[in-house]
């Protein structure tokens, strides 16, 4: 994350101390925040009048800060640097002002200046499938993930039990001799590569893990077999799984298939299926358009937040956690809508990115989320069809 200035005004008007009429020698200020402060120095700052000679403190949290003797003196400022970390805190700060002696002191504009720390948005990298994306980048994008087709793993044809059965027989040695065939066809892809590669295993697809009741341990210790492999050939390769959750479209707490489809993820977890993964994968990709109903195009919040917050439940056999790499995209993905397919500056609303990747982009900053990537078919700046304007990689990344 990023630091930040910022500051809070304490109180704007004066106090005089002592107090004119009740003579007590002290203020205490209403309790203030300072929402996100990243513990570097901060700026106590204010106005002061003094009449006659008078010793003026400041305690911040129970924390003296100063204690300064002052004569008369026309009006002036006063900064006092809190060097210590730790006095200013994020939320009920007390500052209380003291004086003593013979005279008084005003203070007026009270403000304390702080450094903060500001969501930054996650580090975007573009993933092509099967190779390296090679075209020029803008706008803070980057390469540095590769994504591997299902059949290259010997993924089961379809779901039929005979072609599961053979998915699920497959030996290591086969798998790995796949992955080699892949490597010597893809020389831009070195088995050197400190890359991030992702397993696009989709059938039998991880979402889906809660449907097959009486083949889930034998589905997971199939994608061990399968990840197992990746690492044998790409030895120094960051692993990750694609679909690790996929989470209900419109962010629904209480979706019944997303919470079945959770919970068998969460048991994959203690049977090891991440043990040797670097990430985790939701996948976030545009679900709705403006031409859907209300609750599902304003659910791009709710529905991103329960992608990075589920997948956060999901931890390796030893019950650490993975960080996360979101996968998005630039088109909706979504059968059930009039927008299926769509590119999403072809969306009929003004600011089309507002509405969608700038809301999930936002999220993932504000949950910690550093890296995020956009998947593109083919290694072009020119998007796949249907693109009926001709839109652009470039386009999208950069909001133009």
């Amino acid at each position: 994350m990023a630091r930040i200035a910022d500051f809070v005004a304490i109180q704007d008007h004066g106090s005089t101390i002592p107090h004119p009429q009740t003579g007590i020698n002290d203020v205490h200020f209403p309790p203030f925040d300072a929402p996100d402060v990243s513990g570097a120095p901060a700026i106590l700052a204010f106005r002061v009048e003094s009449k006659g000679d008078v010793v003026l403190s400041a305690s911040l949290n129970g924390r003296l800060l100063f204690q300064e003797p002052f004569k008369t003196t026309p009006v002036r400022s006063w900064h006092e640097v809190i060097s210590t970390s730790g006095i200013v805190q994020a939320t009920g700060n007390n500052l209380t002002l003291a004086a003593s002696g013979q005279g008084s002191v005003t203070v007026s504009d009270v403000v304390l200046h702080f450094q903060a720390w500001a969501p930054s948005h996650p580090t975007p990298i573009m993933a092509a499938q099967e190779t390296r994306y090679s075209q020029p980048l803008s706008c803070g994008v980057r390469t540095g993930v590769i994504v591997i087709s299902g059949r290259h793993f010997l993924q089961s044809r379809t779901l039929e039990p005979s072609d599961i059965e053979v998915f699920l027989g497959r030996q290591p040695a086969e798998v790995q001799e796949r992955l080699e065939k892949y490597a010597e066809d893809h020389p831009e892809v070195s088995k050197e590569t400190t890359e991030i590669l992702m397993m696009d295993v989709e059938v039998p697809h991880p979402r889906d893990l809660h449907k097959h009741t009486d083949e889930q341990a034998a589905i997971v210790a199939a994608y061990k077999t399968r990840i197992a492999a990746l690492k044998a050939v790409f030895r120094k390769a960051k692993l990750c799984m694609y679909g690790t959750l996929n989470p209900d479209g419109q962010g629904r707490p209480d979706g019944e298939e997303y919470l079945a489809r959770l919970e068998a993820l969460k048991t994959a977890g203690t049977q090891g299926l991440y043990d040797q993964l670097d990430y985790l994968v939701p996948v976030l990709y545009p679900r709705f358009g403006p031409n859907d109903s209300e609750a599902t195009w304003t659910s791009y919040r709710a529905y991103t937040e329960q992608g990075i917050d589920g997948s956060r439940q999901l931890l390796k056999s030893d019950n650490t956690s993975l960080p996360l790499l979101p996968v998005t995209g630039f088109r909706i993905a979504n059968k059930n809508t009039v927008h299926n397919r769509e590119l999403l500056l072809d969306l009929p609303v003004d600011d089309p990115l507002g509405h969608t990747l700038r809301v999930q982009l936002e999220v993932m900053a504000e949950k910690g989320v550093q890296q995020v990537v956009f998947w593109v078919g083919k290694d072009s700046d020119l998007l796949d069809d249907p693109n009926p304007n001709g839109r652009t990689v470039t386009e999208h990344v950069c909001g133009r």
